[in-house]
């Protein structure tokens, strides 16, 4: 990390992704064998690594330019949020998100500075608990359309491969078929779903 702390994107997602690869390998030498894997946001990067789409070194590049595409983003930020994804989507404004659901009484809400720190605002009336994310980019929003298309040409270049393990989608929790494992579109819109 280059700051105690940190959770930008540059500083961790080589980390993390050594971390989730070199636990694969770990948990493939001992003679666990998966039969499927999955992912979600950063980790189905991972998950396509690990289940052949993507080449080692393919995958490395494709994780340091997904962070350097996330840096480039319009500054936003994201904040956790102690409500279902049912119950924030009607408090959100359009420029603001539901990224992730976390858990069914907590979501991650995505979007521009202004907007998230007037949701805050109004989640403290309620007295609804949230805790801001140390990120300065808007991952999962509209925003993240805008780099869609430069990681899709990443993909390209990196000529992925039919996955030999199946890969659980993280947008729609189905099985990725192989032809949108090898899409680079489908890659591409992942950054925003």
């Amino acid at each position: 990390f280059d700051r105690a702390g940190s959770t930008e994107a540059p500083d961790y997602l080589g980390f993390l992704f050594a971390i989730e690869a070199g636990l694969f390998a770990l948990w493939t030498s001992w003679g666990v064998r998966p039969r499927a894997v999955l992912g979600f946001s950063f980790g189905e990067l991972v998950a396509g690594y690990t289940a052949g789409v993507f080449t080692l070194d393919a995958a490395l590049a494709l994780v340091a330019e997904r962070s350097r595409l996330l840096q480039q983003l319009l500054p936003g930020a994201m904040t956790s949020v102690a409500l279902s994804e049912a119950d924030t989507r009607p408090l959100l404004p359009p420029d603001l998100a539901v990224a992730i659901q976390r858990t069914a009484t907590s979501c991650v809400v995505s979007g521009p500075l202004a907007s998230l720190a007037a949701l805050e605002d109004r989640l403290r009336m309620r007295e609804v608990g949230f805790q801001r994310l140390e990120m300065s980019f808007a991952g999962h929003s509209a925003a993240a359309v805008q780099a869609a298309e430069p990681f899709a040409r990443a993909v390209a270049r990196a000529a992925p491969q039919p996955p030999r393990l199946p890969i659980v989608s993280g947008g729609g929790g189905e099985l990725l078929g192989a032809a949108d494992a090898v899409s680079p579109a489908y890659w591409g819109a992942q950054l925003h779903r």
